[in-house]
């Protein structure tokens, strides 16, 4: 197997797939920052005024500024909701981030609602959110969208310090369309409780730039990975609809796959499936198992002992690509092959 390494043989091009044993390479991949993110969204009167600066309702703006971010948060795994305050309203239930899921619940955010009489109780909402972050664990960005507006019920401030106290790991991440200046000096006070992220709704509207700076502050980063690792990449295996059958023509790649294998007797390997976002996680989870398993009993049927080979399904949780896109998703449909250490 070393000697393959040394000389780095490549073998194997079939279709669009590419089998490479010992890749060495670096590559930039997606790191998620949080592990959940609630959008919350302040629904009272003042957000149905016209903003002087945009001349347009700031609802509204605020409305269309998420459907942009929503279009540019990578699904990574990671859990998320949208909830509203003044009142406090629960339009999606914290589940694994999905960017149609999102778009869809964005959708409902009313642009149009009643201005006089609705205060708002930016405090009370904040403290509503106690029973939300309850139910999730690890890092949780809170985006709070809204003009800074807290006239009603007990002070936002306090109850996000309280929050912060309970929750150490959620960060208030504020998205001003405050025009005045005690709204403003709320927006700043509330990202300041646990030294998080203050935008300008404007800032982000005028430059697609600083919306993409935005997203990847709160939701990920990019490192440099070197692979040195020895692996098998299956990326372009496809299946039928619903099945874990291997298909005809992906038979002489796995076969290759095999020779592979007899001829380095040495080595064990894990067989991982992957999955797209088509479909339930839950679903998707045993898919991908499926899928792995049917590699795995091909490998069987041409001799290679079951004890060097383990199989893990890991469904949609390791995307590659970019599951908003139908090549994004093929991508994603695939099964890897990796050298067990």
């Amino acid at each position: 197997m070393k000697g393959i390494l040394k000389k780095g043989y490549i073998f194997g091009l079939v279709a669009v797939l590419a089998m490479l044993v010992g890749a060495v390479s670096a590559q930039a991949r997606m790191v998620p920052k949080v592990d959940n993110f609630i959008i919350f969204v302040d629904q009272s009167g003042s957000m149905y005024m016209t903003h002087q600066e945009l001349g347009e309702v700031k609802m509204v703006a605020a409305k269309q500024l998420l459907m942009d971010m929503n279009e540019m948060i990578p699904e990574l795994g990671y859990m998320g909701a949208l909830h509203m305050y003044a009142p406090f309203k629960e339009v999606q239930a914290p589940r694994v981030y999905q960017t149609r899921d999102m778009a869809a619940a964005l959708q409902q955010i009313p642009e149009d609602q009643g201005i006089f009489g609705r205060l708002t109780p930016l405090g009370p909402g904040i403290a509503e959110l106690g029973g939300v972050l309850a139910q999730l664990s690890g890092k949780t960005a809170v985006i709070v969208v809204g003009d800074g507006e807290d006239n009603k019920g007990t002070d936002a401030i306090m109850e996000a310090t309280r929050i912060v106290q309970q929750y150490p790991n959620v960060c208030f991440h504020v998205v001003s369309f405050a025009e005045k200046r005690q709204d403003k000096l709320t927006n700043e006070q509330l990202a300041a409780v646990n030294n998080c992220i203050l935008v300008e709704g404007t800032e982000l509207l005028a430059s697609r730039a600083a919306l993409d700076q935005f997203v990847r502050d709160v939701f990920y980063g990019e490192e440099v990975v070197v692979v040195e690792e020895e692996v098998i990449v299956l990326r372009g295996i496809q299946f039928a609809f619903d099945s874990s059958e291997i298909r005809p023509e992906w038979r002489p790649v796995l076969d290759e796959g095999a020779r592979v294998l007899m001829d380095n007797p040495e080595i064990n390997v894990v067989i991982e499936g992957h999955t797209c976002t088509i479909g339930t996680d839950s679903y998707n989870l045993g898919l991908s198992e499926r899928r792995a398993a049917s590699v795995k009993n091909y490998f069987l049927n041409r001799g290679i002992s079951a004890d060097r080979m383990s199989t893990v399904g890991y469904g949609m949780r390791r995307p590659i690509a970019d599951n908003s896109t139908e090549e994004g998703r093929r991508l994603n449909r695939r099964v890897e092959i990796r050298i067990s250490n």
